[in-house]
């Protein structure tokens, strides 16, 4: 990922990430005179960009580590040159811790002694905006641990264990609690000739040194470090560096207390080279570890990454085979740090060589695992599917370690999607999800992604059609008539269309004989029209009623096409049917019912029901 430089040589020494869009990474550029100055860039989810921070002095100002705490407050620490000593003597140098507010930086001085001339700082973490932890080393008959506390007023420097005489630095410190911090570094014990990693531990009291565990032979350090638990850690570094014999090997310590740590060797098999590990992170159960390493022991540094699951219930924690990295060049590439956004999602920065001829340049690599999803083909609608979701690291290899959460949104809005689903040991990355249901047709796309950081990603598209004839729109009864109603209701019984919002009138029933009032004792039959493939049915009823009922919620998907034609009754020769008056219509719009029963049967009965009113008008009773 591109990110920003100042002039000259460039350097992105440590790193810490609030959210995947809040993101801080510090170290130094070199100007015109060729004195560090201190570099500050911030991530807002689009962008890297410099941020403006101070330089105390006109000499060198570095900043080795940095710790977010919200965007508002933000620690970065380092040193800066007072003055420059004679040829041959290391310069005279502050630690600094510097703060910012959202707005301004401010500085503060950090002296083991008030007579001190040489202290640094290295790194720092934070419990909380009144708990911060800084680590480094200073001199006084040689290099001593130097750890220094905020208590949100002020730095106070901290009594800590000397594993040896001389020759200590911590280099990263990791805090689980306000009673549980840990600081990592190199020491020369009293009686070895070989510099080993050690392990300093907080528990609310007193620093304490921890026994830890060598590589077979050589030099050790460590030089990150990351807290998994109550009382346990996992530092990285190298090993089994002898000069002039064995390259150094990246290595991680399995650090407890109370209890027996471990070590183990990365390094294998990654060329002749040096390879080592800069710095570690963690989010759950994920884990990143990153550094750089050489495949000669002359070719170009390149990018390293070891991969890691935590696993919180079996306190265990298993670290993969060495990861896929991004180098810019065919030159230098190195990472110092790393942040975690998430299980899957990490930063690295450090510095790249662009060119022989050129300054180097920071160096900024996001590491995004994504998901792909796959289903079947074609899909229909209604028609309940499976999809597999498959986690993959950048190369598209299989991410088995994957332990995300994978939330599922669709561009169909009717559809069914699985519920959140958080992957386990057992899936091995790949989960197969059932019971998938797509209702509108056409190209649906399906994406899964991580609630935490949501560009962690896959996107699945399926082509949904209908099994046969698709069914019009859900819930929707047919068209009565040809001419339509206003929007939203249905179409009218008769040509004569009502009002807007208000059904058509219904064709008025035919009166055989007389006027009928409210109350009339002849009966009102309503005809349905002659339709192809429908039919309707009429039985005589008590005085003063009318066979027009409205339709139930079942009958409403079988429309009425057009409006009833006006009847004559006949019967031979005599005419005997008129018309007195109209009943009157509902107020609410209905379908005149249709009776499935054969046609047969409709036409007897119509025929029967003529000849008995004609009968009854001509003056004719039934015996």
């Amino acid at each position: 990922m591109t990110s920003a430089n100042g002039a000259g040589y460039n350097f992105l020494n440590a790193a810490s990430a609030l959210n995947a869009n809040d993101v801080w990474s510090v170290g130094s550029w070199s100007n015109a005179s060729g004195y560090d100055q201190t570099l500050v860039e911030h991530w807002d989810g689009t962008s890297w960009t410099l941020v403006p921070s101070l330089n105390i002095g006109s000499l060198h100002n570095d900043l080795n580590g940095v710790v977010a705490i919200s965007t508002n407050d933000v620690w970065a620490v380092g040193t800066y040159t007072t003055t420059v000593p004679p040829m041959g003597y290391a310069p005279n140098t502050n630690a600094v811790a510097m703060h910012w507010n959202g707005t301004s930086w401010g500085w503060f001085l950090l002296k083991p002694y008030p007579s001190n001339l040489f202290a640094e700082i290295n790194a720092v973490t934070a419990i909380s905006s009144t708990d911060v932890w800084a680590v480094g080393r200073y001199w006084s008959a040689g290099y001593l641990p130097f750890v220094e506390h905020w208590d949100g007023t002020s730095w106070t420097p901290t009594l800590i264990a000397n594993p040896g005489p001389s020759d200590n630095n911590l280099f990263a410190v990791s805090a689980w609690s306000s009673t549980d911090v840990w600081a990592v570094g190199l020491t020369t014990p009293s009686g070895f000739t070989v510099r080993q990693g050690f392990a300093e531990h907080w528990n609310g009291i007193g620093w304490s040194w921890i026994t830890t565990p060598n590589t077979a032979t050589g030099d050790n350090a460590m030089f990150g470090v990351n807290a998994l638990e109550a009382g346990h850690a996992v530092g990285v570094g190298f090993g089994n560096f002898v000069s002039g014999t064995t390259p150094r090997q990246s290595a991680a310590w399995d650090i407890i207390t109370p209890g027996t740590s471990t070590v183990t060797v990365l390094g294998s098999g990654l060329g002749t080279g040096t390879n080592l590990l800069q710095g570690v992170s963690r989010f759950g159960s994920g884990l990143q570890a990153v550094g750089y390493s050489r495949s000669t022991p002359t070719a170009p540094y390149q990018t390293l990454a070891f991969p890691a699951n935590w696993d919180s219930a079996g306190h265990a924690l298993t670290w993969g085979a060495v990861g896929a990295t991004a180098n810019p060049g065919a030159l230098d590439s190195v990472f110092f740090a790393t942040a975690a956004l998430s299980p899957q999602a990490f930063w690295a920065t450090g510095f790249t060589d662009a060119s022989t001829t050129t300054a180097t340049q920071t160096l900024t690599e996001l590491y995004c695992a994504h998901v792909s999803i796959t289903g079947p083909a074609p899909t229909y609608v209604g028609a309940p599917f499976s999809l597999t979701v498959t986690a993959q690291n950048p190369n598209t290899t299989t991410a088995t370690g994957y332990r995300g959460t994978v939330h599922f949104t669709s561009s169909d809005p009717a559809a069914v999607m699985p519920p959140d689903y958080t992957f386990t040991a057992g899936d091995a990355g790949m989960h197969v999800f059932t019971g998938v249901v797509l209702n509108t047709t056409g190209v649906i796309t399906i994406t899964a992604s991580d609630p935490v950081t949501s560009f962690v990603l896959g996107t699945g598209t399926f082509t949904v059609t209908c099994r046969g004839v698709c069914p019009g729109p859900g819930g929707v009864a047919g068209a009565r008539d040809a001419t339509q109603g206003p929007a939203g209701t249905a179409g009218s019984r008769v040509a004569n269309q009502s009002a807007a919002s208000t059904a058509g009138p219904r064709r008025p029933m035919l009166a055989l004989g007389g006027a009928l009032s409210g109350a009339a004792s002849a009966p009102a039959i309503g005809l349905a029209p002659a339709g192809a493939g429908t039919a309707a049915a009429s039985t005589a009823q008590p005085a003063a009623s009318a066979i027009a009922a409205a339709p139930s919620d079942a009958q409403a998907a079988i429309a009425v096409s057009h409006p009833e034609p006006p009847v004559t009754v006949r019967d031979g020769d005599m005419m005997a049917a008129s018309r007195s008056e109209a009943i009157q219509h509902e107020n609410s719009p209905g379908y005149l019912p249709l009776v499935l029963i054969p046609l047969a049967i409709i036409s007897m009965t119509l025929v029967v029901f003529r000849r008995r009113m004609n009968r009854r008008l001509i003056g004719h009773t039934r015996p």
